[in-house]
């Protein structure tokens, strides 16, 4: 009976024996990863594993959904991001810092997909790219109304001098 861990792992002993040169998977985890005020609902990872001449090769797409509150007018927003990847897989020691570890005869796509999310992890996410966001002075979300705040700001520091040519 396979539990929830073994589904991190992908068993490559077939590869490393030679008996097939491909192996396909598709996982799916209810991985909730936090960054920034932004979360995951869901990660997915789909690909193949190769055997060439004794290379391994892992290569595939992960998805997910992210979710958080616009950064500028703090509306909910979902943005789907979804790429590609592809890294060389070593059994021994190697000096490549791209390359992914097997442990013995497995491979931790867990570890891959969310290593490979975090280092896509937006800085922060917007409802639209034209977002004008709330006004500082009365808190009008300025997408759905404008509003009569003065939006002539004048430094705290020179606010003496403002009244200099009166």
């Amino acid at each position: 009976m396979q539990t929830n861990a073994d589904l991190n792992f992908l068993e490559i002993s077939g590869l490393l024996s030679g008996e097939c040169q491909e192996l396909s998977f598709e996982r799916k985890w209810a991985l909730s990863l936090e960054e920034g005020g932004v979360r995951t609902e869901e990660v997915s990872f789909s690909g193949k594993m190769k055997n060439l001449a004794g290379d391994l090769s892992l290569s595939g797409t992960v998805q997910s959904t992210l979710v958080s509150e616009c950064a500028r007018c703090l509306a909910p927003v979902s943005e789907k991001l979804q790429f590609e990847i592809e890294v060389p897989v070593v059994t021994g020691e190697t000096e490549n810092e791209d390359a992914v570890p097997a442990k013995g005869e497995k491979v931790d796509l867990l570890a891959v997909a969310e290593e490979n999310l975090l280092m896509r992890w937006p800085m922060r996410l917007l409802c639209r790219e034209d977002c004008a966001g709330i006004c500082p002075k009365c808190g009008q979300n300025l997408n759905e109304s404008t509003c009569s705040c003065d939006k002539k700001e004048i430094d705290p520091r020179l606010e003496g001098l403002a009244d200099f040519f009166k």
